[in-house]
């Protein structure tokens, strides 16, 4: 795999780990050990993976497969899944899930699962601001006017799910396809 890129796939996934939750903080690792006698830091009531692997396209004889990602060429799709369960007492409410989209792969057209009625929201300023499609942004002509352009998917560089309620227990999993530049 590209080094930038196994670099960028393992950001992205700790991205998605520790930050991918809005509306929740995660905690922060203590910088040396805390003494014995003071409390633990409460758990994250929610619990995150996230599993990048490479789509292996469909033959005459074989279906498509998802296997490891050990070594990525442009071209190549992986797919990201991210799966969260909600481990605390009790729902947790209007939760998003970040998926980030590398600047080493560009986002695949109409990709992304999630359960119903979870609708994805897409960004183009790196989470900045997030939209359903079309996702509008201003575009300055080469006479200077500035006109309303749609984003193309290839331009979508973080996506967004808001759970509007996350029942205790539950488990949900997102997945979204990125093609190697």
């Amino acid at each position: 795999m590209h080094p930038s890129l196994t670099r960028k796939l393992r950001v992205s996934a700790l991205a998605l780990l520790t930050l991918g939750c809005v509306g929740l903080q995660a905690q922060p690792a203590p910088a040396s050990p805390a003494p014995a006698t003071a409390a633990a830091a409460p758990a994250s009531p929610l619990v995150s993976e996230l599993k990048a692997q490479l789509v292996v396209p469909a033959t005459e004889t074989a279906p498509e497969t998802l296997v490891a990602v050990e070594k990525v060429t442009p071209g190549q799709v992986v797919e990201y899944t991210l799966t969260y369960t909600n481990r605390s007492a009790g729902a947790l409410r209007t939760v998003g899930i970040d998926g980030p989209v590398p600047a080493e792969v560009i986002f695949v057209a109409d990709s992304n699962r999630q359960p119903a009625g979870q609708p994805v929201l897409y960004s183009i300023d790196g989470g900045t601001t997030f939209s359903a499609p079309p996702v509008k942004y201003k575009k300055t002509q080469p006479d200077g006017t500035v006109i309303d352009a749609v984003a193309t998917p290839e331009m979508y560089n973080r996506l967004r799910w808001i759970v509007p309620e996350f029942p205790s227990g539950q488990t949900l999993v997102f997945a979204y396809r990125v093609r190697v530049r």
